[in-house]
């Protein structure tokens, strides 16, 4: 999973939520210099990111953003106290989501550190308040030697592994296992060869027209 699919996630976060009018993800957010907002609005920026190492080894990433609703104020400030119950409540509803949603849960992604809201009270040069929090997501590292876009190293070959291999077709219909060194006859246009950890091994397209070999043990 790359930073861009975690921003893709804030974003769709945002555009699904009924009360959020607007997504922005910058460095430096400040609504003085960037384009005029819609409120509320979601504004993210991701400040670190973090590899821990495990007895598996780096199975896991834990990216940092911080994460900003904000919403404009009247001007005689009479809505400043619901600008900052509602602000609160929407960031909840989005932690919410990450740390219950079954799909967030079935891809292994979560908030995992103690969150505290800081309170944004004439941050920018518009009547705006909010609040400001700091999320650390953790999200799976599915990066293998072996998926990785490198050329082969020189004179080394790999040791043939003992493990079944997933294939499974482009629209998704079918998913079948193909056990190492055992041979399978498939049927489809384009064929995608994965690993355990859905790492995409190889693409072969219009497979009918010719027959195809694939040795799946020198892949892994």
């Amino acid at each position: 999973m790359t930073l861009n699919n975690l921003i893709l996630i804030f974003q769709d976060i945002a555009k699904r939520h009924k009360q959020v009018n607007d997504f922005n993800c910058a460095q430096d957010f400040n609504i003085a210099v960037d384009s005029a907002p819609n409120y509320p609005i979601i504004a993210i920026n991701p400040t670190g990111a973090n590899l821990p190492k495990t007895d598996n080894g780096y199975s896991s990433f834990i990216t940092t953003f911080d994460f900003q609703c904000i919403d404009l104020v009247s001007k005689d400030n009479s809505n400043r106290k619901e600008v900052l119950s509602d602000t609160m409540q929407i960031i909840n509803d989005c932690i919410a989501q990450l740390n219950n949603h079954p799909y967030y849960i079935e891809n292994s992604i979560a908030i995992i550190n103690n969150i505290a809201f800081e309170p944004l009270r004439g941050k920018y040069d518009e009547d705006v308040d909010g609040w400001k929090i700091s999320i650390e997501l953790e999200h799976p590292n599915k990066v293998s030697w072996c998926g990785s876009p490198m050329e082969a190293i020189d004179g080394f070959l790999p040791p043939a592994i003992d493990t079944d291999v997933t294939i499974e077709n482009t629209t998704g219909s079918f998913r079948v296992v193909v056990a190492g060194g055992t041979t399978k006859v498939l049927e489809d246009e384009v064929i995608q060869i994965v690993d355990k950890d859905d790492n995409v091994l190889q693409t072969i397209n219009n497979p009918l027209y010719e027959d195809i070999t694939i040795t799946l043990n020198d892949m892994l």
